[in-house]
């Protein structure tokens, strides 16, 4: 293993492709890193193309809207990919496969309306208030249970503090265990940091737990019941390269940046 400290460190004359990820690589959540913007161009200007690929649960075409205000030249990259935009693509083709059903139980975030919009259009979910309704449910965040659905539950504490299960979250694993509803979780990392560099508790983490949960109950292989999307699932890192392929660029000519061994590497 070769070790490196910064960006610049990487012999990019050996590479006709980056991945990038986006989240504490280039930018915090809110600006971009001290010379995120440069270097990207920089690559960019080199004729090395870029793919952004993320774990945010927003869809790709939020995420490059996102990065162009962020001042990124969105527009150079060859292509994005979000685990949102994963999990939207195989959702569609079950629902159109008749292999999952419509009727949706959605975990979601306070702002989070343009997110669960993004997916409702296209998919023709019906949303439900209690697993018990639920053909399956889809985790985007930990704030609000039942998002759209009559009785819509926010959550009465900070789970990204904590990630402490108790309230309604509890409640709502200990229904969805009942009747082992699938679960399709739009970010599979545990942990993310905030713009002030401290951590906080993402989907990922309530994710495991939901399988922990249904392993204590007896359920065989729980894991066949979690449907985990983006970094660092086999089947993102495929999306990227065929983008990259299509473009003439062999996957051995690529590199990945990211900033977790957990949530970015993975041997297959």
């Amino acid at each position: 293993m070769v070790e490196v400290h910064a960006f610049c460190d990487i012999g990019l004359s050996d590479y006709d492709g980056v991945l990038l990820d986006q989240f504490g690589v280039i930018h915090d959540g809110k600006k971009a890193l001290p010379g995120a913007i440069r270097t990207v161009k920089k690559i960019l200007d080199g004729k090395i193309e870029i793919v952004i690929l993320s774990n945010s649960s927003v869809r790709a075409s939020g995420t490059h809207l996102r990065l162009k205000s962020l001042g990124f030249p969105a527009d150079r990259f060859l292509g994005t990919i979000t685990a949102g935009e994963h999990a939207y693509n195989s959702i569609k083709s079950q629902i159109e496969a008749k292999t999952l059903g419509r009727k949706c139980l959605w975990l979601g975030r306070l702002p989070g309306r343009e997110v669960y919009d993004t997916y409702t259009q296209g998919l023709g979910i019906e949303a439900v208030s209690t697993a018990k309704e639920a053909n399956f449910i889809l985790l985007q965040g930990t704030e609000v249970v039942g998002r759209d659905s009559h009785s819509e539950k926010v959550v009465g504490y900070s789970f990204r503090k904590t990630g402490e299960i108790k309230g309604e979250l509890r409640n709502f694993i200990q229904e969805a265990v009942k009747y082992r509803v699938p679960l399709y979780c739009l970010n599979p990392d545990r942990i993310s940091l905030t713009p002030d560099g401290s951590h906080q508790y993402v989907q990922g983490t309530l994710a495991y737990a939901y399988e922990d949960a249904l392993r204590a109950a007896g359920v065989d292989n729980p894991s066949r019941l979690i449907h985990l999307y983006g970094k660092p699932t086999k089947e993102a890192y495929e999306m990227c390269l065929d983008i990259f392929q299509k473009r003439g660029i062999q996957k051995n000519r690529v590199i990945m940046v990211g900033d977790s061994m957990e949530h970015d590497i993975k041997v297959y």
